[in-house]
This record gives structure tokens, sequence and C-alpha cells, in this order.
């Protein structure tokens, strides 16, 4: 398992890559995702997706206990990279990554997996869902 070095504040972001069988690779990724913490995910992506016969990118985001906009366009931007390669991604987001990808409409656009993913019958109409 490889451990991206961190540029933001140690305790806010922790990053860990681990290889798969036939090309695919996990990025675990657990803290905050913001202005601060998006350089160490940005170079983890890019070290990433220069592996040789890449197949599949899984994020779990599952520890993700904080995600701002920086997040969100980092996730778009992966996606593009993803595409423009032949490398299928799939998001396994945590509640709090799940509830930004629909108030954005960003659900739509991503291979959602997991308890949040895209098989999930929940939804965030209101504020009171996100007190479970």
């Amino acid at each position: 398992m490889n451990t991206a070095k961190q540029t933001g504040p140690p305790s806010l972001l922790r990053l860990a890559t681990a290889e798969g069988v036939s090309g695919a690779i996990t990025i675990d990724v657990v803290g905050e995702i913001d202005i601060a913490t998006l350089p160490a995910l940005d170079t983890q992506f890019g070290q990433a997706l220069r592996r040789r016969e890449l197949s599949q990118v899984v994020v779990d985001l599952s520890g993700v206990g904080f995600c701002g906009v920086a997040g969100l366009q980092a996730f778009v931007d992966l996606d593009q990279r993803c595409n423009a390669l032949g490398v299928d991604l799939e998001l396994k987001p945590s509640r709090i990554v799940r509830r930004a990808l629909d108030v954005t409409g960003l659900c739509s656009r991503f291979r959602l997996i997991g308890r949040w993913g895209a098989n999930s019958q929940t939804t965030f109409a209101g504020r009171d869902r996100l007190s479970g």
C-alpha cells in the first residue's frame, strides 16, 4: 500500500492506494476534502493514473466527513481523465459525499457503489434525513 505525502495539515486527510487484480486500484480517502487538502488528493489521483495497464480506479470515500466544492471538482476532473484513458471509475461515497453529489446534480455522472451508492434508496430532500 502506497501513501501519498500530505501537503495539508496531517490530521485532515489520509490517503492510501492499494493495487488489486487485473489493473484495478483502490484509493482510500479518509478525512476532509477541501482547498487545503486538495493538493494531496490531486497528487494521489495523478500517481494512480500513471500506472501501467490500469483498467479500473475505485475511490473509497466512505471515510470522508467533509467534501467541499474543491473535492467535487477533483472527482469531475478524475472522471474526465479516466474517460480519456479508457479507465473505469467507481466512487464509494460516504453519506456526506453522497449528499454533496445529490445537491449538485453530479450523482448521475459517476458509477456509485457501496452503502451510499447508486442503489441506495436514500434521498436528501430534507434536512431531517441528515440526522440518521
